[in-house]
């Protein structure tokens, strides 16, 4: 591995426990100044499931990459967001940069159930064992997305209908949510034991990022269409459950329509992160300043990035120190270039002394 994953653990021990060694949690990379050119695979269904291309595909992106701080390499079971739709029915839209899931037919199910013979299900199993297998030991492996209950069922159901479902057909939605929760654990529970040899005894999932247990990052990108009692109603249980269930969950607050729900969030005595995602255009982190130093001070740990498409950079990071504690602070920055990266590492300390 780039960096001493073991002293990286501890970095990420105390983040969870909402605090410091001598600075924030950091991941820095960047791409390398040599790239080196992968092998392209034009067939979409080994480009997604066939362990071999995926493993190769991740060493190449090791390869190209600077890794610094906390960054690290490790390699994720990625199935596109949501994955657990594909295993209780829904249609499979696989395109070279993302995966898209589609109602087989929209109606409910008597009961949502995991069959051991779906085939994305024992896809996923046997992807997930194989590059455990491959990466010998030496690379951690992170959990597929299985996705939100709430998304789940949006794939599952169609956005529309189950947006009219919330008014005409409450009780409906609320049973499969919960039907649908059995089914994740189900699926964590077995994934879990699969990588956590991998994981040095902890988990991981779609972020740069390792929990010393049992993992999750909660999310309901619906949310956005929700008001606040429906949401509090029909989904901060699902939320909630995880947060019993999970010992290091994190919430994936997705843009700035879901802020409206981020007290119902704080209040969640067993949550332990959030996850800031702006839109593309929006990320100035001026901008957010007020909402981070909220979810601060209701004890929660901060996960959020610097980067490009956000329009921000390495010279944020000075700014953001100068206004939030280290304490239970991760900074994900994704840097232009190697130079960019090196000047960000040299000033990291001096920034968290000032």
């Amino acid at each position: 591995m780039a960096n001493d994953f073991e002293q990286i653990k501890e970095r990420f021990r105390a983040f969870w426990a909402n605090d410091a060694l001598d600075r924030c949690a950091l991941s820095v990379t960047a791409p390398r100044s040599n790239q080196v050119k992968p092998e392209i695979c034009t067939d979409l269904m080994k480009f997604w499931t066939d362990p071999e291309v995926v493993y190769n595909r991740s060493i190449n992106g090791f390869q190209n990459t600077f890794y610094g701080a906390e960054a690290f390499q490790r390699i994720w079971v990625n199935l596109g967001p949501g994955i657990m739709a594909a295993y209780l029915g829904s249609r499979v839209e696989l395109q070279q940069g993302t995966v898209w899931f589609d109602p087989e037919d929209g109606d409910y199910q008597d009961e949502y159930k995991l069959s051991s013979d779906n085939e994305w299900w024992k896809l996923t199993l046997e992807l997930t064992k194989r590059l455990v297998e491959l990466s010998g030991g030496e690379l951690p492996i992170s959990i597929t997305d299985l996705g939100g209950g709430a998304d789940v069922l949006c794939h599952l159901r169609g956005t529309a209908n189950l947006c009219m479902d919330l008014i005409e057909n409450p009780e409906q939605v609320k049973k499969s949510r919960d039907e649908i929760c059995d089914v994740f654990k189900q699926c964590y529970d077995e994934l879990y034991s699969i990588t956590n040899v991998s994981c040095g005894g902890g988990s991981m999932h779609w972020l740069n990022l390792w929990a010393p247990g049992t993992h999750y990052i909660t999310q309901c990108d619906l949310s956005v269409m929700l008001s606040k009692p429906q949401f509090d109603e029909f989904f901060l249980p699902e939320i909630e459950r995880w947060c019993d269930e999970f010992e290091y969950p994190m919430y994936h607050l997705d843009g700035p329509g879901e802020i409206q729900h981020l007290d119902s969030l704080l209040a969640i005595p067993k949550l332990k992160a959030i996850q800031w995602v702006p839109l593309p255009d929006q990320g100035c982190v001026r901008q957010w300043m007020p909402m981070f130093k909220r979810i601060k001070a209701a004890k929660k740990a901060l996960y959020f990035g610097i980067a490009p498409w956000y329009k921000t950079s390495a010279k944020d990071v000075e700014y953001v120190l100068s206004e939030l504690s280290p304490e239970g602070l991760f900074i994900d920055v994704v840097c232009e270039s190697e130079d960019e990266a090196k000047w960000l590492l040299a000033n990291i300390d001096r920034w968290s002394c000032s």
